[in-house]
């Protein structure tokens, strides 16, 4: 047995074709979901935020990348192979807030742009307190993603092409908006999920 599988800090088995296509799942989902999105920004047009955000490819791209981030939380500690605990750890919290607020833009805000104006939607989305929502995700996403890359690359468990995704999307992270972090980390995870079911680890 190598030390990365006998020692108590990283993961401890090989990944399985379980968890190698929850990962598939999670991550593809979590791809498309930030793909639709990010489509309603050219599909807004001269659309207003808060019409913006009543989109229905909005609001079904959220819910369903919500749904891949509740699958990928759920199965990547088996599938980070060699990763230390803490890294996994990191990066399940990181998509855990992530998760909350793709979950916040497919329920609450599609009922506060409902029932607001456009100044006072623009007003509250301009606020402190909605502006604060953004950061744990944006440090610990930079943190958690840039270590994944790293540990990941070193265990194997990614390859360089997934690694350098990931990594890249770290920095990404760092914007208030989920989706552009999101889709490369997505991308990052196919890489390496692809890579893990082809034996390669």
């Amino acid at each position: 047995m190598t030390a990365a599988a006998t020692s108590p800090t990283t993961t401890s088995s090989t990944p399985t074709s379980s968890p190698t296509t929850a990962v598939r799942i999670g991550a593809t989902a979590t791809l498309l979901g930030s793909l639709a999105f990010i489509s309603t920004v050219a599909a807004g047009g001269d659309l207003s935020a808060r019409e913006s955000f009543l989109l229905p490819v909005g609001i079904v791209g959220s819910a369903i990348a919500t749904a891949g981030l509740a699958v990928l939380i759920w199965c990547l500690p088996a599938f980070l192979v060699g990763v230390p605990r803490w890294v996994a750890a990191m990066v399940g919290a990181a998509l855990a807030f992530t998760l909350a607020l793709t979950w916040f833009d497919a329920t609450a805000i599609v009922g506060i742009a409902s029932t607001t104006t456009d100044p006072v939607f623009d007003d509250i989305g301009s606020s402190a307190g909605v502006s604060a929502l953004f950061v744990p995700k944006s440090v610990l996403g930079l943190v958690a993603f840039a270590a994944l890359a790293i540990s990941g690359h070193r265990a194997g468990t990614l390859g360089r092409a997934g690694a350098a995704l990931i990594g890249l999307g770290a920095v990404v992270y760092l914007l208030p908006p989920y989706p552009p972090g999101l889709v490369l980390v997505s991308i990052g995870l196919l890489v390496a999920a692809r890579r893990g079911g082809q034996g390669s680890h």
